[in-house]
């Protein structure tokens, strides 16, 4: 498979944890390179975001960003030109937040195998 340039969007309607993206799993092989990941704060009151790397599992393998402070009705690249993220096949791009109905997560990656 040819790379893939891809966009991938969530809202966080509440504090649970949403899944952005989740990597295809055909092969195994699978691997997707995080070029950007922005946060916008779309609430009155400043808020908190917790980015996390989630196996195929389900399990939490790492955090990219905690408790990321983005203040009322600003954003925050928290991926930008400068930072990559790569993951693997089946892992996902998590986040969640301290209070609901302040964030929209839009993820930029490319996809490949």
């Amino acid at each position: 498979m040819a790379d893939v340039l891809e966009r991938a969007s969530a809202v966080l309607t509440n504090t649970n944890a949403v899944d952005v993206f989740q990597v295809p799993a055909a092969t195994g092989n699978e691997r997707a390179l995080v070029i950007g990941l922005n946060a916008c704060n779309v609430s009155v009151n400043a808020a908190t975001l917790i980015v996390s790397i989630v196996s195929a599992g389900g399990s939490t393998l790492s955090r990219y960003a905690h408790q990321e402070s983005v203040n009322a009705s600003g954003r925050k690249e928290l991926i930008d030109g400068n930072g990559k993220l790569v993951l693997k096949a089946g892992e996902r791009l998590r986040v969640a937040a301290s209070i609901g109905n302040a964030f929209e997560v839009t993820a930029s990656y490319v996809l490949s195998s």
